[in-house]
């Protein structure tokens, strides 16, 4: 058995009738009474208010992604000028080290 809400009605349904009851409007619940699956909105204007919500929501995400993007880039741009700090520091001419001797000192 399953138990559903649908405002303040608490039904025990099959667990074959589960989707049924989805699709009606009504949300899963565990023992407790805590909603485990979210019901199918079924009411036009619980349907304009989840829309609405969800456009806040993805103009939320879109504002954090433009401000990832710009992040980005700048870091795009330091590490370029950081290649060519790179680049320029291993350019100049490396002396070549001073050769030793290969003569063998005799003791005196």
């Amino acid at each position: 058995m399953v138990t559903v809400i649908k405002g303040n009605t608490l039904l025990e349904i099959p667990e074959n009738r589960k989707e049924d009851y989805l699709n009606r409007g009504y949300s899963i619940a565990n023992n407790a009474g805590t909603v485990v699956k979210q019901a199918v909105p079924t009411d036009n204007d619980l349907l304009r208010k989840s829309y609405t919500d969800q456009k806040a929501i993805i103009a939320n995400l879109q504002k954090q992604l433009a401000a990832k993007d710009e992040e980005l880039e700048a870091l795009k741009a330091e590490l370029e000028e950081l290649k060519g700090k790179q680049a320029l520091e291993a350019t100049p001419e490396e002396k070549p080290a001073p050769k030793k001797s290969t003569r063998s000192k005799k003791a005196e």
